[in-house]
């Protein structure tokens, strides 16, 4: 079941107790800095922006070959294309519309090309937490984003998941708002290391993503993980996730 959890469809409570439960049946996850937490090297700079590149060329691959392929009497567009379009598009409107996708995608790499930022900040960070750091598989990329970060993909033993359960994610949001405490930002050591977008994985399956700076949560639970988490005191949003089902 996939619940689509953005804004304030849960409390900040309840999405804390959501990210813990995934945490503690997690197998792997990923989550990314804002800055690097190392030097700066040329060559690294250079496979992130090769990559970033890549990314939009298979984007505006797939774009093409979509319009391509459009046909609106078998076409399964998601609901939100539909009511973009109020129905079905015809073959020259979903054309139309990716060509403007395209074009869209094009202008942003010629603006990430000329507009990014590298912020080099790990002076304060100690020996323990920088370790801790490299132990999720760090690597230096830009993302969709413009800003030069590390991104981690890491699979969870003990001490891991025992580092993630007793970092910021074992504190409620602080205040009304607060989400530093919130949405997928995961902070250790006192705000030495500092991450966000939250994603764990058990086994081939996403169980929860984040977006972090656009308050955005999707989760992918099955029923017995709703039985687990009123077991474990979550009543009110097991019944809250299972009422969205229906």
């Amino acid at each position: 079941m996939e619940f689509c959890l953005n804004g304030d469809v849960l409390t900040p409570e309840e999405r804390n107790l959501l990210i813990r439960y995934c945490v503690s049946v997690a197998t792997g996850g990923r989550c990314a800095t804002k800055e690097l937490l190392r030097p700066l090297r040329q060559k690294d700079l250079r496979i992130a922006a090769q990559e970033q590149r890549a990314l939009h060329f298979a984007r505006i691959e797939a774009y093409e070959r979509e319009a391509e392929e459009y046909d609106p009497t078998t076409a399964k567009l998601p609901r939100s294309m539909l009511s973009y379009f109020g129905g079905t598009p015809s073959k020259e409107q979903f054309a139309r519309y990716r060509r403007e996708t395209v074009k869209q995608e094009r202008e942003a790499m010629r603006y990430l090309k000329r507009a990014y930022s590298v912020w080099v900040n790990y002076a304060t960070i100690g020996k323990k937490w920088l370790a801790f750091h490299r132990s999720l598989n760090p690597r230096v990329t830009f993302g969709d984003s413009s800003m030069l970060h590390e991104a981690c993909e890491f699979h969870f033993d003990d001490g891991t998941r025992e580092a993630f359960l007793h970092s910021s994610l074992a504190q409620l949001p602080q205040w009304e708002g607060d989400r530093v405490h919130d949405w997928g930002n995961v902070m250790f050591g006192n705000m030495q290391l500092v991450y966000e977008d939250l994603a764990l994985d058990r086994g081939e399956t996403c169980i929860l993503e984040t977006v972090s700076h656009e308050e955005m949560m999707t989760a992918r639970l099955e029923e017995d993980d709703l039985t687990a988490l009123a077991e474990q005191g979550g009543e009110t949003l097991a019944e809250k996730l299972r009422t969205l089902q229906k």
